[in-house]
């Protein structure tokens, strides 16, 4: 699926090399689009997150708010639950795997889990500026990168990565966890990797400029610059690039069914 500029909710699913609808040099080819626009008068602006639950629901988090996507309409969690959010610019999601969704805003409206249609005010994540990325761990972990860094909740609270974990003061713009429980961060620096119980992190060559947004598969991440477009990378210890950056994109994520959704801002 492809979130273009003017909504941004298109389907990129694998077909026939000559129904190729990007051109990406190679990173991605052999796709079909599938887009939606506004839907029931509701505006969504710009697109910056999307997940998948385990019901199929698509969650998004766009320029109006968290909004849930059932293949035909978009509603915000107060048309069907008692929930409560900020109706501020939501910048990421995620559907943990306990079945609850937990959504950062910007402009200081923090994060917050949805749980059974509630808030859980006692999860919830206090931070100024823009919480830009979250996601869950091996360890069941939910992790957060924000304009102030990195933290994450665990045992009731949460927790800061810092200067002293091996992170310096940036700005963090995308966390992915893979089930070998590795968990990688996107910085305004570059990109780190964070491991153990005790996290720390380390940084990993990569071209010296935003990580903006990354998917992985165990062996390979496809990393999203701002500038440069689509650059993958494989996993190992120099984590070198393969192949010449090309296309644009902002927002990736991989479905239960491996289908790649790209938005863009």
């Amino acid at each position: 699926m492809l979130l273009v500029s003017v909504l941004p909710v298109s389907v990129l699913l694998a077909t026939a090399p000559r129904a190729l609808a990007l051109e990406l040099d190679g990173v991605l080819s052999g796709f079909t689009l599938a887009s939606w626009r506004d839907h029931d008068g509701t505006r969504l602006g710009r697109v910056s997150a999307i997940a998948q639950d385990t019901d199929g629901y698509l969650w998004l988090g766009t320029g109006i708010g968290l909004l849930r996507f059932d293949g035909l309409h978009f509603d915000a969690p107060d048309r069907f639950s008692a929930a409560r959010l900020p109706s501020l610019d939501a910048r990421a999601v995620l559907t943990a795997s306990d079945g609850s969704i937990w959504v950062g805003f910007a402009r200081g409206g923090g994060a917050h889990r949805l749980v059974n249609g509630a808030v859980d005010t006692a999860a919830s994540l206090a931070v100024e500026g823009t919480v830009h990325a979250v996601a869950e761990d091996a360890m069941g972990r939910i992790w957060a990168g924000h304009d102030h860094g990195l933290s994450y909740f665990a045992g009731g609270r949460w927790h800061a990565i810092g200067r002293r974990d091996g992170l310096p003061a940036v700005r963090v713009l995308k966390v992915m966890a893979l089930p070998d429980q590795s968990l990688w961060v996107g910085t305004v620096a570059g990109l780190y990797a964070v491991s153990g119980h005790h996290p720390r992190a380390r940084a990993v060559s990569t071209p010296d400029v935003p990580v903006r947004d990354l998917v992985g598969d165990g062996s390979h991440l496809l990393v999203t610059h701002p500038e440069q477009g689509f650059v993958p990378l494989g996993l190992d210890t120099a984590a070198r690039r393969t192949s010449r950056p090309s296309g644009r994109g902002a927002v990736l994520m991989r479905d239960r069914r491996g289908h790649l959704w790209v938005g863009r801002a």
